[in-house]
């Protein structure tokens, strides 16, 4: 059996399954019996069988499961070949499924005078296993309070009332911190 080494939750993870008759006589009645993880979603459910029919003395057949990945962590999956005759074989293995995640924690002052200004500062975390792409911050500038300045190329929109950065990717684990001065009016 194969499937990808690593897949992003939402994304296919198609298990590939080589079914073999290695033996000089034909295997017949050759079934597969496949079990995935609650992690891998498959149309045919977490268990399923399969009916591969008859393999000839030296035929191998390939089929696809073709699941979809739901949870992240390592997927395993097992496969059970049975036959006439008593013939058994089975292999598992397992898919590593990867998800980003974006956290957001905003910090500065609780209160401020009239007039008086405040530096507030956005940090976003990846606490996932993979990166996640195109991550943008925007901050909402509240009522009573007036647009100075921003760090790290923050683009302040007056209509919208908004301050917006680019972060790009942010690596597994990864941090961004981005700060922006306001005015209490």
């Amino acid at each position: 059996t194969s499937a990808p080494e690593k897949v992003f939750v939402g994304e296919p993870a198609t298990v590939a399954i080589a079914v073999s008759n290695p033996g000089d006589h034909p295997a017949e009645g050759v079934k597969l019996v496949v079990h995935l993880a609650e992690g891998l979603e498959s149309t045919k459910g977490p268990r399923s069988t399969i009916d591969v029919g008859t393999l000839a003395a030296g035929e191998t057949r390939n089929v696809q499961v073709v699941c979809a990945a739901k949870s992240s962590g390592a997927q395993k999956y097992e496969v059970f070949a049975e036959g006439t005759d008593g013939l058994k074989a089975n292999d598992a293995s397992s898919v590593n499924v990867v998800q980003p995640r974006v956290d957001v924690e905003v910090t500065g002052p609780k209160m401020r005078y009239l007039g008086r200004k405040a530096v507030y500062s956005v940090k976003v975390t990846n606490p996932g296993d993979a990166p996640a792409a195109n991550v943008f911050v925007t901050e909402v500038i509240p009522t009573g309070f007036k647009y100075v300045t921003s760090d790290n190329g923050g683009q302040h929109d007056f209509a919208a009332r908004t301050v917006k950065w680019f972060i790009g990717e942010l690596a597994a684990g990864g941090s961004k911190e981005v700060k922006v001065e306001l005015e209490a009016t």
